[in-house]
């Protein structure tokens, strides 16, 4: 993604965080870096060159954002990220002594939360309805991401994955941070 012409291409998840990182230059009114500059500066370029409003190549595609053969939707690997981290948070405040201990906690309470009327309600919200860093908060930002409960054994894998890989902190909700 938004690379110069001839420089060998991204995977659809490493140009998304590209995208995200130069999403974040732009909303601080920064200067984009200067090979970005010229790569999406060349994308257009070659983009209107073609003449035609239905050209063979799209502008996503000239940015590298066009995805290859058996890849998936980066936005969806970032909300399942995203998913994760929430329900790693969450799993640290469970009870137990293990992580699978641990797991089947909150997979019970996601499962009565998820079938039960509280959720009906919630899911409607506009904005998280619970303060940061408590846990129904944790879990209605997780279930918004993929309103799926996963198993009690994928949670105990996640509760491995994520912990060895760097420390996280408890997450706020969505619209807390956008300042909705």
């Amino acid at each position: 993604m938004l690379r110069p012409e001839g420089t060998r291409r991204v995977s659809a998840l490493a140009a998304m965080r590209r995208l995200e990182r130069l999403a974040a230059h732009l909303l601080r009114g920064e200067p984009l870096p200067p090979g970005d500059a010229v790569a999406i500066g060349q994308a257009i370029e070659q983009w209107l060159a073609d003449g035609d409003a239905f050209a063979v190549r799209s502008l996503y595609e000239r940015l590298g954002l066009a995805l290859a053969a058996g890849e998936h939707d980066p936005r969806k690997a970032r909300r399942e990220e995203r998913r994760d981290a929430l329900l790693v948070a969450a799993l640290q405040l469970m009870r137990g002594e293990s992580g699978t201990a641990r797991a089947r906690e909150l997979y019970q309470r996601l499962r009565t939360y998820f079938d039960g009327p509280r959720w009906r309600i919630d899911r409607l919200a506009a904005r998280c309805p619970y303060g940061a860093g408590m846990f129904e908060a944790l879990v209605w930002e997780a279930l918004m991401l993929d309103p799926r409960v996963l198993s009690a054994e994928r949670l105990r894998r996640l509760l491995g994955e994520l912990v060895t890989k760097s420390p996280l902190s408890v997450p706020r909700c969505v619209s807390e941070e956008v300042g909705a």
